[in-house]
């Protein structure tokens, strides 16, 4: 029984590791391990309303980490393709110095 409430400890603190979470990704993907565990945990202690809350919600979580990681991968994948436009100088157009210095500011 010990070990059915260390999953269940181990469960409630990767929910609370996906709050202090920066970054998106990483929080999805805290999300989904506490999923698993809050699954696991629900199943041997026989509370099926929290295996019945992280069943449904790690395919919810699955499907918006796949829509981030595939949204930033056509990013990367378009700003491969552009042109590089750099100057006899080395900046590239657009660039805060470049503007600055087309502004006569510095």
């Amino acid at each position: 029984m010990f070990w059915i409430n260390a999953l269940g400890f181990s469960a409630a603190l990767s929910v609370l590791a996906s709050f202090c979470m920066t970054k998106i990704t990483a929080l999805r993907s805290v999300a989904l391990l506490s999923n698993v565990l809050f699954v696991l945990y629900g199943c041997l202690a026989h509370i099926y309303p929290v295996l019945l809350l992280h069943a449904v919600l790690f395919p919810v979580n699955v499907i918006k980490l796949y829509r981030i990681q595939s949204e930033s991968w056509s990013v990367r994948s378009a700003e491969s393709n552009l042109p590089s436009k750099r100057r006899s100088d080395g900046n590239v157009f657009g660039s805060a110095k470049y503007k600055n210095a087309s502004s006569g500011l510095g």
